[in-house]
């Protein structure tokens, strides 16, 4: 059973990674979104926005891309193999765009999924040690 020393450690850890996740996403969305528009500003050159959405993308798909790996070597397949599968699709036909929005919405998902989940633990934890506190009537 964990202690509540070593609980607290690995949530401040978590809480870190979710952190590092989240700059992660913001700098892959602002390739992409960079990638939808730059044709207009460079609209001699639509090269500049497919490169920047590729990178874009790939920044969104690695986070992806190693769950998915890890979940493999595991014997597990769950949703991030097929998104890992969608994005790569969508990459080799050459439409970064569409590849990083849907690793864009994957990762947001994770993320509100993930602090949905902690909301939940923090409140069982309470409810399991009596701290919860009880509605008073007035």
């Amino acid at each position: 059973m964990l202690t509540r020393h070593h609980s607290e450690e690995v949530g401040a850890e978590h809480g870190h990674a979710a952190g590092r996740l989240l700059l992660w996403i913001f700098l892959g969305t602002a390739f992409v979104l960079n990638g939808y528009l730059a044709p207009f500003i460079f609209k001699d050159d639509p090269l500049i926005g497919d490169v920047s959405a590729a990178i874009g993308a790939v920044l969104l798909l690695l986070p992806i891309l190693k769950t998915a790996i890890e979940d493999l070597l595991h014997g597990h397949i769950h949703m991030n193999e097929l998104v890992a599968l969608a994005v790569l699709a969508a990459m080799a036909q050459g439409d970064f765009r569409t590849a990083g929005v849907v690793a864009f919405f994957m990762l947001i998902s994770l993320v509100i999924e993930t602090r949905s989940a902690e909301g939940a633990h923090a409140a069982i934890e309470k409810l399991i040690h009596g701290k919860l506190e009880t509605p008073k009537m007035n």
